[in-house]
């Protein structure tokens, strides 16, 4: 019984620091390439849709290598990949373009690391 009341605390810390510095993003689609607070689920066919992603967490200037998957009803995929730094756990943006022309139904973007865990999600509707 007590090496497991010993282990119990190493565990917790070990939670607490993972949660800490897990890498985390966060979606937002709209209309506007500078536009980083508001999130539109709706569009219309042929609209150019911004993903605006915010990438946060790692340990001080620990490197990570991120790629993303927008995926339609059709299955036509749409891929891409770029490496972000932390900066002290805070958050940094990264924007991505696409555009819908010849589009309908849902969207999703989904924002994985480079073990291909799933940090983010976002699905917009296009009419």
């Amino acid at each position: 019984m007590g090496q497991t009341s010993d282990i119990r605390p190493i565990r917790r810390k070990k939670a607490i620091y993972e949660e800490l510095y897990a890498w985390k993003a966060n979606v937002l689609a709209n209309l506007d390439k500078n536009d980083q607070t508001t999130h539109m689920k709706t569009f219309k066919q042929g609209d150019l849709i911004y993903f605006h992603i915010q990438i946060s967490g790692g340990e001080p200037r620990e490197e990570v290598s991120l790629s993303y998957e927008i995926v339609d009803e059709e299955d036509r995929k749409t891929t891409g990949e770029w490496t972000r730094v932390s900066d002290n756990g805070m958050g940094c943006w990264q924007c991505i373009e696409y555009d819908s022309t010849d589009i309908s139904g849902t969207v999703t973007l989904t924002i994985y690391d480079s073990n291909q865990k799933v940090l983010g999600e976002q699905s917009v509707k296009i009419k």
